[in-house]
């Protein structure tokens, strides 16, 4: 049982150290000429340098002087939860939004700023709700719950130790305990049953431009979640001109967007007037990056149920938790009374 316990807390660290290598309404803003008529936010994944977000910002609009690039800090990470969506949206309230915004966000800054949307988009009396005329999104997590099962639980193929991941699969049930354990060891603030982008898309607007981009063999954050939340909004009746999902052979995690994929990218924000004609290359087949929104339902409905389960998992596992921390402090005081 040592042994056991000791693999549980190693699977957590690990999961910790994989992880760590991983903004007025403009709506209704008329479509610029140029893309200097735009403000580019750059929104990374949880790394140090935002190299992920910034490298297509730097390599698409090189003389771009309005960039603002927002870095979560390390000590804020719950993935995407309460503590990062509150410095998000500070970050982007410190400066007006007076003309069109392109916000190129990468896994961990890209499912915050779902969250930051769709949380907003239920509040219909706030003020000044976050609505970029485009939403690049690379490696978005649909929760943080599915984001740690595919670090410890994928195939062994993309598993950071192939010696963990096993021995969870053995275990009973670590589907539905395993974010919770993750909780209690490592990400206190982190809430599995809590807000996620998988839930905050239900409330997502309809003519938002999304465009989705995942590597298939992303070993940080499984590709089925970009699937599952593409579905979701298809479901839900958003315009499908607006939805776009580029997936990338390779097993590579956040810097999704390079050259060969550049010209896509491009290709879509001058479709719909948000970049000028000198920046675009010809040929590409955009309806080739809009599938039909069922052909990801699986992902769905498989995702979700189990977020269904979470939250009718809390109070047990909040229960069995301050329990066991009775015994413990029990037993401890007892031993030191001996």
């Amino acid at each position: 049982m040592k042994k056991i316990s000791l693999y549980l807390v190693a699977s957590i660290g690990i999961t910790s150290s994989a992880l760590y290598s991983m903004d007025e309404d403009v709506s209704k803003a008329p479509a610029p000429t140029n893309i200097s008529e735009c403000r580019i936010h750059a929104i990374p994944g949880w790394n140090r340098d935002a190299k992920h977000s910034a490298w297509y910002v730097e390599q698409t609009f090189p003389d771009h002087e309005d960039v603002q690039h927002i870095v979560i800090p390390p000590k804020r990470f719950d993935f995407a939860q309460r503590a990062s969506i509150n410095f998000v949206e500070k970050e982007l309230e410190k400066k007006e939004a007076s003309k069109p915004i392109i916000t190129v966000a990468t896994s961990l800054g890209a499912s915050t700023i779902l969250n930051l949307i769709g949380e907003q988009s239920q509040e219909e009396l706030h003020p000044n709700p976050y609505r970029p005329a485009a939403l690049i999104l690379t490696a978005p997590f649909a929760s943080g719950n599915s984001g740690i099962l595919h670090l410890l639980e994928g195939p062994k193929e993309k598993q950071i130790d192939p010696t963990v991941g096993p021995l969870l699969k053995r275990l009973p049930g670590s589907h539905d305990w395993l974010p919770f354990l993750a909780k209690f060891v490592h990400y206190w603030s982190y809430d599995p049953a809590g807000i996620q982008p998988i839930k905050s898309l239900e409330n997502f607007p309809k003519d938002q431009l999304v465009i989705f981009a995942h590597y298939k063999n992303d070993p940080q954050v499984s590709v089925n979640d970009a699937k599952a939340m593409y579905y979701l909004l298809g479901s839900r009746g958003h315009m499908r001109q607006k939805l776009y999902m580029i997936l990338k052979e390779g097993n590579g995690h956040g810097n999704v967007l390079r050259d060969a994929e550049r010209p896509i990218i491009n290709s879509i924000l001058r479709a719909h007037g948000l970049i000028s004609s000198d920046s675009i290359h010809e040929g590409v087949d955009l309806a080739a990056y809009q599938p039909h929104y069922k052909e990801y339902e699986e992902y769905y409905n498989k995702l979700i149920a189990q977020e269904r389960r979470y939250e009718k998992l809390q109070t047990p596992m909040y229960v069995g938790a301050a329990a066991a921390v009775g015994v413990i402090a029990s037993s401890a005081a007892y031993a030191v009374m001996q």
